[in-house]
């Protein structure tokens, strides 16, 4: 678990810090290499400050995510061609994506920094993982079912960029604008996830878990690792895959061996949930990487 914890997040950071550079550099122009190395460098500097300061502005870019989303639904609901969501394609590649679905939706990093926050009152702990959990679901498919419906197979890596090309420039920033505050969110829970780790589980100092933190995907960057999609894709399909296997797995072990009140592991149907998960996470996680490798 540890080793997929640390390749996953370094991952993920990778991918934000690449993606980051196409938005800016579709809003403000420039080469993407340079402004990836500007946001990492901001993106640093906020980590360093810690977590009450990536609270803060984690709130204010969320509250910026939800709000762009539903305007650029609004905005673009006209030009939604229903022949681009509703075709008869390739279901042999229904797999494909898998990865990179799993990457958008995949919050279990969030979930110990949420028990930091309001972890002793464990009502209040539940409905803040369930309501997280639903707000991004109901925003992601709204935002992917207007991309597509918009620019269908024409759809940029970073969705955004190819939506602004066809609706115009107020496009352009306003979605660009959703892509930079969902990615900055993310890249953030996942840093101060990451450095906690070093700091509470390792016992090393701040400035060396923070160091830690962002010296590796730096320097992967830097090395010549630039494709948003094979990031994230790869990241879905294999680390995050196995990760959610091993949560099972610790759920059971946990219940059988832990050192925590039986309440707080009571889950209606537990072996019929932890089987459906096995199966599906095993049987989608070896499609999708033998999918990938044979492209």
């Amino acid at each position: 678990m540890s080793g997929i914890f640390f390749f996953s997040i370094y991952s993920a950071l990778l991918a934000y810090m690449i993606g980051q550079g196409e938005v800016l550099a579709a809003l403000f122009g420039g080469a993407p290499f340079w402004w990836s190395i500007i946001f990492f460098a901001v993106g640093a500097l906020v980590l360093y400050r810690g977590l009450r300061t990536v609270k803060v502005i984690e709130l204010v870019m969320t509250l910026v995510v939800a709000f762009v989303v539903i305007l650029l639904a609004a905005w673009a609901a006209p030009d939604i061609a229903l022949s681009h969501l509703v075709t008869s394609g390739d279901w042999t590649q229904m797999f494909l994506p898998y990865g990179v679905i799993l990457f958008a939706y995949y919050g279990a990093s969030a979930v110990v920094v949420a028990h930091t926050i309001v972890g002793k009152n464990q009502t209040m702990y539940k409905r803040v993982l369930v309501i997280a959990s639903v707000i991004p679901i109901i925003l992601y498919t709204l935002f992917t079912v207007v991309v597509v419906g918009v620019t269908g197979s024409a759809t940029t890596e970073v969705a955004t960029v190819g939506l602004g090309q066809v609706l115009g420039p107020a496009v352009l920033i306003f979605g660009n604008v959703f892509a930079f505050a969902a990615m900055a969110t993310s890249f953030l829970a996942l840093g101060t996830a990451l450095r906690e780790t070093y700091e509470w589980d390792f016992k090393w100092n701040p400035m060396a878990a923070w160091a830690a933190t962002i010296a590796v995907p730096l320097v992967v960057f830097l090395l010549g690792v630039r494709s948003f999609i094979q990031v994230i894709g790869f990241t879905g399909s294999l680390f995050l895959s196995v990760e959610t296997v091993l949560f099972v797995l610790m759920y059971w072990r946990a219940r059988r061996l832990g050192d925590v009140p039986a309440q707080r592991l009571h889950l209606r149907a537990a072996p019929l949930v932890s089987a459906v998960l096995l199966i599906v996470f095993a049987i989608a996680s070896i499609y999708s990487m033998w999918e990938f490798f044979a492209r």
